[in-house]
């Protein structure tokens, strides 16, 4: 049997189906559920700085095979070397934020639905640096989102400690990092952007991960190669499927995540969210759902 003559309009089929690309977006949400519930896990006898680390540095060797093909000399060539940094290390401050803020006493649910307002943090940041305009309407959805939030916080300034602070920022830096990646390929091959991205994270997160190195056993380290690996893969899927569907049809999906997070952490770690996390949660998906049939 000629395989290659069967999987040709396979693939071809499942670029066109809408199908394909909610399951792609379920198993993405599936797979970053895994990471997250993994690394609180983990955090029981490692520091999160230093599981950072170790995510960043099997990640790069999930995507080396990519990169050699490309040749990596030529990756790492940029006419934007600025831009590049500053996408570092807003993803550097991205990723710490959120391994800190899973490894902490805060729900794996509470964290979820604060990470859902980088896409909130984008629109506002579009117009300065990418001179998009924001109709009225995206704006008030976008601060009712905000108010999801102001929902799900602790009552004062008081409450809001270096768990919360992390929670908050990694959505925020995550914002920035789409941002500056929009701007980036526009010139730059998505390569070179995921390349450039990989060194820098890994050159920095080295010596941290030196300052706060715990022994680790062999079974946290076959985890964290998986969650390397499951990143990554979710990462893709993500990519794919808003590639073959458009956004209305699948952002809904997209915050199915939730449901899988709340399983996961009452399941592991016998979570279960409180009512103003519920709450808030629904106003931030639908004000990021109201958003994108706003902007069509």
């Amino acid at each position: 049997m000629n395989t290659r003559a069967w999987r040709l309009p396979s693939m071809i089929r499942l670029q066109r189906g809408r199908f394909a690309a909610v399951l792609l977006v379920l198993l993405a949400g599936s797979g970053f559920s895994m990471v997250a519930a993994v690394v609180k896990a983990v955090s029981a006898n490692l520091h999160p700085f230093q599981l950072v680390f170790l995510r960043t540095f099997f990640g790069m060797l999930w995507v080396s095979p990519f990169l050699i093909r490309r040749g990596v000399g030529l990756t790492l060539v940029s006419d934007h070397p600025g831009l590049h940094f500053l996408r570092a290390m807003a993803g550097i401050i991205a990723m710490g934020s959120a391994f800190y803020a899973y490894s902490s006493t805060l729900s794996l649910a509470l964290v979820t639905a604060i990470s859902f307002t980088t896409p909130l943090w984008v629109i506002g940041l579009a117009w300065p640096v990418l001179g998009e305009r924001v109709r009225w309407s995206t704006g008030l959805a976008t601060l009712a989102g905000f108010a999801g939030v102001l929902i799900m916080s602790p009552p004062g300034w008081g409450g809001l400690d270096l768990a919360w602070t992390a929670a908050l920022c990694s959505p925020f830096f995550e914002a920035v990092v789409l941002v500056l990646v929009k701007r980036l390929t526009a010139t730059e091959p998505i390569l070179n952007i995921i390349a450039t991205y990989s060194v820098f994270s890994v050159l920095f997160w080295l010596p941290v991960a030196v300052w706060v190195w715990q022994p680790i056993g062999s079974h946290d380290l076959s985890l964290m190669i998986g969650v390397a690996g499951v990143a990554t893969i979710s990462q893709a899927a993500t990519i794919n499927a808003y590639a073959m569907a458009p956004a209305t049809f699948i952002t809904p999906f997209y915050y199915i995540r939730l449901v899988f997070i709340v399983v996961i952490g009452f399941i592991s770690f016998q979570e279960v969210p409180v009512w103003t996390t519920w709450l808030g949660a629904l106003v931030i998906i639908g004000s990021n759902i109201a958003i994108v049939k706003y902007k069509g």
